[in-house]
């Protein structure tokens, strides 16, 4: 009988346990001590623990039954298939062979000496009932989440730590065996940009919108499917685009690697794809006649130059880790990527002539030749004038190849082509300023720099040549309508004084936007770009540089607020659709200068011609603006621009809560209300500010004054309140006011004839002074940080408040830490910053 036991213990994938039958007979009652059934029954339980694990093994391992629905535990849903789940299944079966040796063993010695007892064999099955119960445990987990792909490897590594030495190895054992198939895939997609991937496993995958039903067909994602050919995506690929089909998929990211590692994986494979799709191009057009030819070409375009079997030998050694290092991949994709980005900076300043290719794009999409496009406007002008013309996109489009004949950059047009898509018919919206708005430059690029210029960043180009192109034609149309007035003054015909008046303003404007773009925005940054590539930067700081570049270009051409603004469709009728303020400022002044033109160009009589001209004047002017608010404006536009690097520095002292209030009395000479403004400081610099304009207006400065302190107080409360909830109990927060009669009347409890008249809402702060909540403080006016927030400074007094409320300047990035942004709208978000700079601790 003990035999039987020993045999039922090495038969783990009997269809039934005989001796289980056994144990419920009449004969264990009848022959077995209490003790002795008690083992036998553990003995059954444990023996069916690992026959179940060795059920999971089978259905899902190497040997698994083409019909695994039929296998499959009653309660149980089938798993998804998949090279993860079958490399654990694998994991778990050379554990379970530890075991049979173990019990193989056990029954060798059995019958060497016979006479044995039910301890013998569960003394032995015992030192596995912890391992078996916890491969229970793993796969339970798998079943109930339903684990696929890469998300295995993540929750092995969740499970991998464990007191018990038999099953860390078992973990360990299995961990190799799981990991052995996610570097085989990571090795194929970095070497060969291949993805080994039938059923969807990898964290990198193609795009949805970009796979066609035959690459869907050939994923077999569901269960059961029987493919057991391995699928190579970038088999099908047949041009460059295919290397923007790939894409990160984070729910398959296992979490201890991190998000960066993953996309420089993914950068190393485009990067090889890039390559791979050149050579087979190569093979199939080029014609070279001898074989040493043909070696020189395929080492200078090739990107490893046979040294794969070195990257190939660092990616397989990580499977020799006895522990997860993460250091180790880390260190290996590292060093993969930069040698990839040497290699691809020095094919792509060398032999594509990045230089020359960034001059195109700054020559055609950023209006660079402007000869060009001013005579590409001409041609266009006169084709809008026929207003019979069917043919009008088919025209543009020659009349963009006539202008480049016409100034002599012919031979550029091999790279550069112009089309303007059809709009859709669903749309609504009508065509505000013409064809212009739909037309786009396509680009032929150079190999290899089809990684620098994506569909995205050739989008945003877009972007900008439309923009700057309405630049161009508005331009055009008003200097047109001067030349034709000017030869009306020579032949002494009466002009409009008002046409001329708003003629010469919109190209005031329109000729000074232009400029600052070309000169101020296009060029400088221009030349930030190309003194990056000229000091010979890797490839990824190229990239990087050429990110900025077009995200500056953005920005400062007003058509740049948030990410959204990226994410733009090529196909959009309208021209952008930025929400940037100043943008929809310059939209609305494109419109009246069409509107213009296009009013003075057709006949009206001189009555109606005046009155459509007074309209579109009082568009310009929607609320009056005269010169002093033009010369104000353009005093704070240079203020922005002469200081982009301010910011406030939190210290890691003074950690009372101050505050500072002023008023200037009837600053407004259209209503004479007061302003009221007020800083509260933290940690040296400010944490919450407030400028206004005050509801009521003031009789005197000392009621101007106390206004502002009311004001002040309820920010104060608030911001006491607040601290409390994560700092503790705060003292009394000091507020300085610079009127000593403000401050008086605040103490005093008795109101006079002169005070009675204040809005009672104004005399709360009294009782919060008397209640130990705040204090006032006299401060000279000179001292006065507030003052910045109320009325116009001078320099050195300006200078001065901004020292005082922690505004500093950026560059000394070695020195300062900056955390708290004056441009940063979020209160909390500052409050926060000087939380973390001066160390405080939360409250738990």
């Amino acid at each position: 009988m003990i035999h039987d036991i020993v045999l039922s213990c090495l038969n783990l994938h009997s269809k039934q346990l005989p001796i289980e039958e056994f144990l419920v007979s009449d004969a264990v009652s009848a022959f077995f001590h209490p003790c002795e059934k008690k083992l036998l029954e553990d003995i059954v339980a444990i023996i069916n623990l690992l026959r179940e694990i060795a059920k999971f093994s089978k259905i899902y391992g190497t040997n698994q039954s083409i019909n695994i629905n039929a296998t499959i535990i009653d309660t149980d849903e089938p798993l998804q298939s998949g090279l993860y789940l079958k490399a654990f299944a694998n994991g778990i079966e050379s554990v379970l062979d530890d075991y049979l040796n173990d019990i193989t063993e056990l029954e060798s010695r059995f019958l060497q000496n016979p006479c044995q007892s039910l301890m013998f064999i569960y003394q032995k099955l015992q030192e596995y009932e912890t391992l078996a119960l916890y491969l229970s445990k793993l796969i339970r987990g798998i079943r109930i989440q339903k684990l696929h792909g890469c998300a295995i490897i993540q929750y092995l590594h969740q499970n991998s730590l464990h007191g018990d030495d038999r099953i860390n190895k078992a973990v360990k054992r299995i961990q190799s065996s799981v990991n052995v198939v996610f570097l085989k895939q990571l090795t194929h997609w970095i070497l060969y940009a291949k993805i080994v991937d039938s059923y969807g496993e990898f964290f990198i995958q193609c795009a949805e919108n970009h796979c066609n039903s035959t690459l869907e067909s050939e994923r077999g994602t569901s269960a059961g499917s029987g493919k057991n050919a391995a699928t190579s995506m970038s088999e099908v690929a047949s041009n460059y685009t295919d290397i923007w089909r790939y894409e990160i998929c984070y729910e398959l990211l296992p979490h201890y690697l991190s998000s960066s590692w993953a996309e420089k994986v993914l950068f190393i494979g485009q990067t090889v794809l890039i390559f791979k799709v050149d050579a087979n191009k190569l093979n199939k057009n080029a014609q070279i006649w001898n074989k040493s030819e043909s070696n020189i070409v395929s080492r200078e375009q090739s990107l490893w130059n046979e040294t794969e079997h070195i990257y190939f030998a660092k990616i397989q050694a990580l499977q020799n880790d006895s522990e997860l290092n993460i250091s180790h991949y880390d260190r290996v994709i590292d060093e993969i990527k930069n040698y990839v980005t040497s290699r691809l900076s020095e094919i792509a300043v060398n032999q594509a002539d990045l230089v020359q290719q960034l001059k195109l794009i700054k020559d055609f999409y950023l209006l660079g030749r402007g000869e060009l496009f001013l005579e590409f406007i001409r041609q266009t002008y006169v084709i809008n004038k026929d207003a019979d013309n069917e043919n009008k996109l088919r025209d543009f489009v020659k009349a963009f190849e006539s202008a480049a004949h016409g100034v002599g950059v012919s031979e550029d047009l091999e790279q550069f082509s112009l089309c303007i898509p059809k709009p859709p018919f669903d749309t609504e919206e009508p065509l505000e300023f013409g064809y212009l708005q739909l037309v786009q430059l396509q680009y032929k690029i150079n190999w290899p720099l089809h990684l620098l210029f994506s569909p995205k960043v050739l989008e945003r180009y877009n972007i900008l040549f439309r923009f700057l192109l309405l630049i161009k034609k508005m331009q055009y149309q008003l200097h047109m309508l001067w030349c034709q007035q000017t030869r009306e003054t020579k032949l002494n015909k009466n002009q409009n004084i008002k046409i001329m008046h708003l003629r010469n303003e919109l190209m005031f404007f329109v000729d000074n936007l232009q400029y600052y773009i070309q000169v101020d925005v296009l060029e400088s940054q221009f030349s930030i770009l190309l003194n990056t590539i000229l000091n010979k930067a890797d490839f990824e700081q190229i990239q990087r540089s050429h990110s900025i570049f077009q995200a500056n270009i953005l920005s400062l051409c007003f058509l740049l607020t948030d990410e959204d603004a990226l994410k733009v469709s090529m196909l959009q009728t309208s021209s952008l659709h930025s929400n940037n303020p100043v943008y929809l400022i310059i939209n609305e002044i494109f419109h009246i200068c069409e509107d213009f033109c296009t009013l003075v160009e057709s006949p009206k009589s001189d009555e109606m011609l005046n009155a459509k001209i007074d309209q579109l004047d009082e568009r310009q002017y929607n609320t009056n603006y005269g010169k002093e608010h033009w010369i104000a404006a353009k005093r704070v536009l240079r203020y922005l621009k002469g200081t982009p690097n301010i910011g406030l520095h939190y210290r890691r002292t003074n950690k009372q809560l101050t505050g500072y209030a002023d008023a200037d009395w009837g600053a407004n000479i259209d209503d004479r209300r007061s302003y009221t403004g007020y800083i509260f400081k933290l940690a040296n610099a400010a944490i919450s500010w407030e400028s206004r304009k005050q509801r009521t207006v003031a009789m005197s400065t000392t009621e101007a004054e106390y206004m502002s302190l009311s004001e002040s107080t309820k920010e104060a409360i608030y911001l006491k309140r607040f601290l409390e909830e994560i700092l503790g109990k705060q003292n009394t927060i000091l507020i300085y006011n610079d009127n000593q009669g403000a401050g008086l009347l605040s103490k005093n409890q008795i109101f006079h004839n002169r005070t009675k008249h204040m809005d009672m809402r104004h005399h709360f702060f009294r009782e919060n002074v008397n209640s130990g909540n705040i204090k006032i403080e006299y401060i000279p006016t000179t001292d006065m940080p507030a003052d910045i927030l109320t009325k116009g400074l001078p320099s050195s007094k300006h200078n001065k408040c901004i020292s005082e409320i922690g505004l500093i300047w950026q560059f000394n990035t070695t020195t300062y830490k900056f955390v708290g942004w004056f441009k940063n709208g979020s209160k909390y978000n500052t409050i926060i910053s000087a939380f973390i700079t001066i160390g405080f601790q939360p409250l738990v």
